[in-house]
């Protein structure tokens, strides 16, 4: 049960309570802490979300010790860089705000997140106010998604090899496509969009 998409949900809270607070206050939360965060009463439905968490490797317990959590492997997460636009391009300055825990589907040491702004890709399913899951590389194929930077500025859009050069193509008929011609202009690709997160009852 070494894969953390076995754990339960509630599992899955608790290891990440417990990653956060190590993170943030250097030291572990009490099983007292983890009541109140999981908002339950009793001490034994902790444990037993540990003694869980334990037998599948994720963490080691000391004994008789208020602070004795060791976190042995950690959930991925993904640094929030920003946002970006998915309509006409934005500055493209780099604002860490903070981090999104994932469920093990990207490397997260090869991943980040932008936050969306703009409704030129909704007609590939991106949407404003979406998280885009940005896989770090300089180049992608024709036809896949990309984040561009073009004179300094950052946007998500489709990317498509042209003779002149390349066409940054909007999913969206009231956006016009952004055509760069080869040697022309400060351009270059930050990365490939491998997924969305989205809060779902946010629209």
């Amino acid at each position: 049960m070494n894969d953390q998409r076995q754990l339960t949900p509630r599992q899955k809270e608790v290891l990440e309570y417990i990653q956060d607070e190590t993170d943030q206050r250097q030291r572990p939360p009490t099983v007292r802490e983890i009541c109140t965060h999981l908002n339950v009463s009793s001490p034994g439905t902790v444990h037993d979300h540990l003694a869980a968490l334990e037998r599948a490797g994720w963490i080691e317990r000391g004994r008789n010790q208020a602070r004795s959590i060791r976190l042995l492997k950690r959930l991925g997460k993904v640094p929030v860089l920003g946002e970006v636009a998915a309509g006409v391009p934005s500055e493209a300055e780099e604002q860490h705000m903070g981090f999104i825990t994932l469920t093990g589907l990207f490397g997260a040491d090869e991943v980040f997140a932008v936050g969306v702004r703009g409704d030129s890709m909704m007609g590939c399913g991106i949407l404003d106010g979406d998280y885009a899951i940005v896989r770090k590389q300089a180049e992608v194929e024709t036809g896949e998604i990309a984040l561009a930077v073009l004179n300094g500025e950052q946007t998500i859009k489709r990317f498509i090899r042209t003779e002149q050069g390349v066409r940054l193509q909007p999913e969206n008929p009231t956006f016009k496509p952004i055509e760069i011609v080869a040697g022309t202009g400060d351009f270059r690709v930050a990365g490939k969009v491998v997924g969305i997160m989205r809060k779902l009852g946010s629209r």
